[in-house]
């Protein structure tokens, strides 16, 4: 783990078992998230869910029935599973993070959720004398000031796109 500590095999099983148990439970949020509205959907084949946008997969992941769900998360990449967790309300991805926590424990190490707030969650990381490790902010982590920077970027372009015609201008007089 890059802290120079040996672990053992049985810390390393207990970890996995930790983050397996995890990956049911992200799973099982995902698929809980946003209830059908049992239309009768056809249901595609998992290798033409697999070719789908994320968007497409959560739309067509919320749209079967529970039963069918399953089989096309399976299909789907951790990466993908990490995005769709994200587009969850905060409480929701509160509740499936805090079945990771205990990952480190195994370790000595201890993650606790320091703060919530609206769309991020911050999440720290202590050793067993309870010196902080380090903190991550899963979510948003750049808050929103309600500015936009439409104009000052393209103030910018136009500035450089002029330098631009004035250096080609000039190089042509030289010549």
């Amino acid at each position: 783990m890059g802290s120079g500590h040996e672990w053992t095999s049985a810390q390393c099983d207990q970890a996995i078992a930790i983050l397996s148990s995890w990956a049911v439970e992200r799973d099982s949020a995902i698929s809980e998230s946003n209830s059908p509205s049992q239309t009768s959907l056809d249901l595609i084949e998992p290798e033409e869910f697999k070719e789908m946008t994320i968007d497409e997969k959560q739309e067509y992941i919320t749209s079967i029935p529970s039963d069918q769900k399953q089989e096309y998360l399976d299909v789907m990449t951790n990466d993908e599973k990490n995005q769709l967790l994200k587009k969850l309300d905060t409480s929701e991805q509160v509740e499936v993070i805090a079945e990771m926590l205990g990952v480190g424990d195994p370790f000595g190490y201890n993650f606790s959720i320091e703060d919530i707030s609206d769309g991020s969650v911050m999440i720290s990381a202590r050793d067993k004398d309870k010196k902080l490790i380090g903190v991550t902010v899963l979510g948003d982590s750049v808050e929103k000031t309600g500015k936009t920077y439409t104009y000052p970027i393209l103030i910018a372009f136009s500035i450089i796109l002029s330098s631009s015609a004035g250096i080609v201008t000039l190089f042509k007089k030289e010549r």
